[in-house]
């Protein structure tokens, strides 16, 4: 099956790209990938994130995030825009 719509840069790009994917199933989630500056903000890298819990690399957020990720899963759809209050390694609590 083709398209009729040309591949222009305004109808596909940027591709979104997001800052924190997980994989898992009730209240066990795991880090698969996240972005180098989200990482920073818990005081690690990206590759040490890797494989890691959720809940071990996001100790203190609001909303749980696994329960958040377990949510997610149940609906069946993606989310996009939560605001997630979470404390960082030596600083101050960060709204993203």
């Amino acid at each position: 099956m083709t398209s009729t719509e040309p591949f222009t840069e305004q109808t596909h790009l940027p591709a979104p790209v997001p800052d924190l994917v997980v994989s898992g199933q009730g209240v066990h989630w795991r880090v698969e990938r996240m972005t180098d500056h989200l990482a920073r903000l818990q005081g690690t890298t990206a590759e040490q994130a890797r494989g890691r819990a959720l809940n071990t690399v996001f100790r203190q957020t609001v909303p749980d995030l696994s329960e958040l990720a377990r949510d997610v899963a149940s609906a069946g759809e993606t989310v996009e825009g939560v605001r997630v209050r979470m404390a960082t390694p030596g600083r101050e609590t960060h709204l993203i």
